[in-house]
C-alpha cells in the first residue's frame, strides 16, 4: 500500500435509513474531489434501508454492497467480507457502528494490512460496549473519531487513546442556495421538529406536551414533524398524546423529506427536544437556514448553543420550561430574530470542507 495514489475506503453501516449518520456518509462522498484521490464504497449490513438513499449513493458514483439480514448472524459471513474487501482492493474500512469494527477485526487475520477508522456518532455507544469490544476499539481500530467533546470523553473513559475530535458539519453552500427570508413577525409561530419519530431518544412527547401548554396560554402556532417512524410504539403514543392535549389542528406529521435546506425556510422556529444526543446535526442545519433554535440542555447541543445568544436551552424533559421558552420568543420577536442571526454566524465554522479535510488527512496518514 506504500505510495498508493488512490485510497479505496469502505463505509460500513448497519442499515441505511434517512438519519444523521446517513447524511454524514452522503456528505463526505459528495464532497470528495477528484484530487483527493479517495474512492468511496458503502457496505449496508442488513435489510433496513431506504431505496432512494441507495439510489442517491449510486448517483454519486459510489459502489454499494448489501448483505442480507440473515448474514448478520452467520459466522461464515466473514468469508464473504474477506472476498468483498479483496476483490475491491479496499485499503480502509470506516465503520459507523461498533458492529462494523468487530466484523472487520475478524477479517484482519486474512487481510493484515487493512486499516480501520471508527466514528462514534452518539453518546452512550462507546460507554455501553463490553470489554472485548472496548479492547478491539483501543487495540485493533487504527483511529477512533468523536463527533463532540461528550463523545470524546466516553472514548477516554473507556481507555481509548487513539482518538481525535472532528465535529460533524454540513454543506453550507446548499443552505445558501436555498435560503429564504424568514418571517419573524407572523401572527402564528411556524415551528418544526426534524428527527426520527422515536420518543425514547428524540423526545417528541416532551414537545407535544409543551405545545399543549402553549395552546392553553393562547399562543397561535403550527408545528410540523419531519422524519420517518422509528417504531410503532412511538407512533401510537404520540398520536394519542396529541389528542389528549387537544392540538390536532396545530400538528402535522409529514414523514421523511429529501430537500431539508429548502424545507426549513418555510418555518420560523426550530425545536429540538431530544433526551440525549452526541451532537445534533439538525441544529446546525436549522441555524444555517436562518432559524432560531430551542433545544434541550444535553451534552451535544450544549456544546453548540450558548443560551440566550445563538439559541435557547431548556431543562431536559421539562415541557413547562420548553413552553416558557416558546412563549418567550412568541412575545419577543426581536429577540427571536437576533438569536437566529447569531446562530447563522456561528455555523459558518461548520462547513463540510473542514470536516472532510480532517477525515481525508486521517485516511492518508494511516495508509502511507
Amino acid at each position: 500500500m506504500q505510495n498508493k495514489d488512490q485510497i479505496n475506503v469502505l463505509h460500513f453501516r448497519y442499515g441505511f435509513k434517512l438519519g444523521g449518520v446517513e447524511k454524514f456518509i452522503l456528505s463526505i462522498i459528495d464532497n470528495t474531489a477528484e484530487e483527493d484521490n479517495i474512492k468511496h464504497h458503502v457496505l449496508v449490513f442488513g435489510d433496513n434501508y431506504d431505496d432512494f438513499l441507495i439510489e442517491e449513493l449510486n448517483d454519486l458514483g459510489c459502489k454499494v454492497f448489501i448483505l442480507k439480514k440473515s448474514d448478520t448472524r452467520n459466522p461464515l459471513t466473514i468469508f464473504k467480507l474477506v472476498r468483498l474487501l479483496k476483490d475491491n482492493k479496499i485499503d480502509m474500512v470506516h465503520s459507523h457502528d461498533p458492529g462494523g469494527f468487530k466484523w472487520i477485526s475478524m477479517c484482519k487475520p486474512f487481510i493484515p494490512d487493512i486499516k480501520q477508522v471508527f466514528t462514534s456518532h452518539d453518546t452512550n455507544i462507546v460507554k455501553d460496549l463490553n470489554r472485548i469490544d472496548k479492547f478491539l476499539m483501543s487495540m485493533v481500530v487504527d483511529k477512533n473519531v468523536a463527533i463532540s467533546k461528550a463523545v470524546l470523553k466516553e472514548f477516554k473513559d473507556s481507555g481509548a487513546d487513539n482518538v481525535e475530535l472532528n465535529y460533524n458539519c454540513i454543506n453550507l453552500s446548499k443552505f445558501v442556495e436555498n435560503k429564504k427570508e424568514i418571517d419573524f413577525n407572523s401572527e402564528e409561530l411556524k415551528m418544526v421538529n426534524l428527527a426520527w419519530l422515536w420518543l425514547p431518544k428524540k423526545g417528541q412527547d416532551v414537545l407535544i406536551k409543551a405545545l399543549g401548554e402553549c395552546k392553553r396560554r393562547g399562543i397561535k402556532f403550527n408545528c410540523d414533524f419531519i422524519g420517518g417512524v422509528y417504531d410503532q410504539y412511538s407512533q401510537d403514543t404520540i398520536h394519542k398524546l396529541v389528542k389528549e392535549c387537544h392540538i390536532e389542528e396545530n400538528i402535522n406529521f409529514i414523514g421523511k423529506q429529501k430537500n431539508v435546506p429548502a424545507l426549513l425556510g418555510n418555518y420560523n422556529l426550530f425545536i429540538f427536544p431530544s433526551r440525549y444526543e452526541g451532537f445534533g446535526l439538525v441544529i446546525i442545519e436549522a441555524m444555517a437556514a436562518g432559524l432560531p433554535v430551542i433545544s434541550s440542555n444535553i451534552d451535544g447541543p450544549g456544546e453548540l448553543i450558548t443560551h440566550n445568544e445563538n439559541g435557547l436551552l431548556f431543562e431536559n424533559e421539562n415541557h413547562v420550561d420548553l413552553a416558557d421558552k416558546i412563549c418567550g420568543l412568541y412575545h419577543n420577536r426581536e429577540k427571536m430574530k437576533q438569536i437566529a442571526e447569531n446562530g447563522y454566524k456561528f455555523v459558518q465554522d461548520f462547513d463540510i470542507s473542514v470536516m472532510c479535510k480532517k477525515y481525508f488527512d486521517i485516511y492518508r496518514q494511516l495508509i502511507r
